[in-house]
C-alpha cells in the first residue's frame, strides 16, 4: 500500500493498493444479466470502503503483476484463514469465477458464491487488510525525491493469430512495422502471413517517490516473470529451445537444444525500499512470461520448439505436464515477456534496495535434499526447508549461519501464517547471522546443483 498525507493537515489525499489479482467476477459468472453489465467490479467496493475510512480521499487500485493470477474463493466471516501451504492443485468450492487453488480448504467459512456479494465481499476484505496494515505498520516518510525514466521498446508478433487480426483490421489505433526497430509502417495487407515480420512499438518506465519504487510493464504479467519463485528448467514446458518426439521405446525429449534464458529478476534489481510493480501500465500487449514458459496453441507459432510440439502430440494449448496454457493465446508470442524485463533491467542501474546479494541456490532440508521450494513435498521426499545451499556448496541453515528465512523483498519473513513453519510461498533467501540478506536464485542454482535431466 502507498497513502499520501497532506503534510500541514495529515488528511489523507489518496490510499493505493497493489491486491494484483484480475477484475473479472462478472465476466466469469455465466450470468448472462452480468456478463452484459458494465461495473467497477469488486475494486468499486474497495474504493468506497478506503474512501469512507478517510473521508476527502481518494482509493487507487493498482493492477499489479495479474498474469493468470484469478480473483480467489472469499469466505465469510471476513476472519476466515487459508493457510498459504501449496499442496495439490483443487478446484476452489463456490468460487462465482470457476477458478482453482494449491492452498488447502479453510477449517471453517463460507464461500461468497452470489457474484454481486462477491464483489462487495472481496473488495472490502482487501481495503480492510489495508487500513489495518497502515495503522499497525504503516511508516511516515517525507519523500524529498521524485524521478521518472521510460524506454520505448520495439516487440516482435510473433502470434500469427494477432498477425491475422493486423491483417483483418481489427487493431486499427495500432500502427504495425516491418523492421525490429518500429521504423517502416506495415501496410495492412502485407501483415496477414505467418511468415511476415510484424512489430509493434510499446514502453516500459521507472517511477521513484522518495523510498518507493513502481516498475510499469505494459501487459499482463506472470508473476514468476519478475519476482521469480520456485520454477526451474525443468518445471518449465519447454527447457530448450528444441523438442524431438519419441519413437515409443524412448521418450519425449525437450533437452536436445540450448537452454532458454530466465527473465531478469526485477524485484531484486529495485533501487528502493518499497517496490510496486504495474501491470498494464501505460499499454496492453498481452500475456508476459518467460520463453520456457510458452506453449501457445496449434498453428499459433511456427518456431521451433513449439511448433514441432504441436504437430508431433496435437495437444493443442497444454503442456507435457499436462496443464492448459489458454492465456497463452493472448500473448505476443514466447519472447515478449523477456524483451520487456531486460527493458525494465536496463532502467535500474544503480545498488538494489533493500540491500541484499543473489547468489545461485537451492532450499535445503534437514538430510540434505534440495529443492526449489521450501515446503515439504513427499513425491520427492524433501522434508521442508531447514535453509539454503548455495552452488558454492555451502549451506546456512537456520540457526547455524542464518537468523531466519528473507522474502523475495529481502525483508524478514513471517512464516506461514497458523503454522509453525518459519518459511512461506514468499521465501527467496536468508538473512544471515551478521544481518545480511542471501537471496537464492533457484532457476540458476538448480542448474547448478541438482542432476541434468536425460529427457
Amino acid at each position: 500500500m502507498l497513502q499520501a498525507l497532506n503534510s500541514r493537515s495529515g488528511q489523507v489525499i489518496f490510499t493505493l493498493v497493489n491486491a494484483q489479482t484480475h477484475a473479472e467476477t462478472y465476466a466469469f459468472s455465466g450470468d448472462p444479466t452480468l456478463t452484459t453489465r458494465f461495473s467497477s467490479d469488486w475494486p468499486g467496493p474497495m474504493r468506497d470502503t478506503l474512501e469512507a475510512a478517510y473521508p476527502g480521499s481518494v482509493g487507487i487500485e493498482l493492477a499489479g503483476l495479474v498474469g493468470s493470477v484469478e480473483t480467489p474463493t472469499v469466505y465469510e466471516p471476513e476472519s476466515t484463514q487459508v493457510l498459504n501451504v501449496p499442496g495439490p492443485k483443487h478446484e476452489a468450492p463456490g468460487n462465482p469465477n470457476g477458478c482453482s487453488t494449491v492452498y488447502p480448504e479453510p477449517a471453517t467459512g463460507t464461500p461468497v458464491a452470489d457474484p454481486v456479494q462477491y464483489l462487495s465481499a472481496y473488495g472490502q476484505s482487501i481495503a480492510h487488510a489495508a487500513i489495518a496494515a497502515l495503522a499497525a505498520r504503516g511508516q511516515t516518510i517525507t519523500p524529498t525525491t521524485l524521478a521518472g525514466t521510460d524506454q520505448a521498446i520495439c516487440l516482435p508478433v510473433e502470434n500469427n493469430f494477432f498477425k491475422a487480426a493486423f491483417a483483418a483490421g481489427l487493431f486499427p489505433d495500432r500502427p504495425a512495422y516491418t523492421d525490429p526497430t518500429c521504423l517502416t509502417t506495415a501496410s495492412p495487407a502485407g501483415s496477414g502471413g505467418a511468415a511476415d515480420r510484424l512489430y509493434i512499438k510499446s514502453d516500459v518506465a521507472v517511477l521513484t517517490v522518495g523510498p518507493a519504487e513502481l516498475v510499469y510493464s505494459p501487459g499482463e504479467v506472470f508473476p514468476l516473470t519478475e519476482i521469480r519463485g520456485t520454477t526451474d528448467e525443468q518445471q518449465e514446458p519447454f527447457p530448450t529451445d528444441c523438442y524431438q518426439p519419441g519413437s515409443g521405446s524412448t521418450p519425449d525429449d525437450y533437452y536436445c537444444g540450448t537452454p532458454f534464458p530466465m527473465t531478469p529478476w526485477i524485484s531484486a534489481m529495485m533501487t528502493a525500499p518499497y517496490h510496486f510493480m504495474a501491470g498494464l501500465g501505460a499499454d496492453m500487449i498481452g500475456y508476459l512470461f518467460p520463453p520456457g514458459n510458452f506453449v501457445g496453441d496449434q498453428g499459433e507459432t511456427d518456431q521451433s520448439p513449439w511448433a514441432d510440439y504441436q504437430l508431433a502430440t496435437n495437444r493443442g494449448a497444454t503442456d507435457r505436464f499436462g496443464f492448459h496454457h489458454s492465456d497463452d493465446s493472448e500473448s505476443l508470442g514466447p519472447h515478449a515477456g523477456l524483451a520487456v524485463t531486460q527493458a525494465i533491467a536496463s532502467l535500474l542501474g544503480g545498488t538494489p534496495q533493500p540491500a541484499h546479494r543473489v547468489v545461485p541456490g537451492l532450499f535445503v532440508d534437514a538430510s540434505g535434499k534440495l529443492s526449489d521450494s521450501p515446503f515439504a513435498d513427499p513425491s520427492t521426499g524433501f522434508g521442508g526447508a531447514v535453509g539454503v545451499e548455495t552452488s558454492q556448496l555451502q549451506k546456512y541453515l537456520i540457526g547455524h549461519g542464518a537468523r531466519s528465512f528473507a522474502t523475495f523483498e529481502s525483508r524478514p519473513d513471517p512464516g506461514t501464517a497458523g503454522t509453525g513453519l518459519p518459511y512461506s510461498v514468499s521465501s527467496a533467501g536468508v538473512i544471515l547471522s551478521n544481518g545480511s540478506v542471501l537471496l537464492i536464485d533457484v532457476f540458476a542454482g538448480a542448474q547448478a546443483l541438482l542432476p541434468p535431466p536425460t529427457s
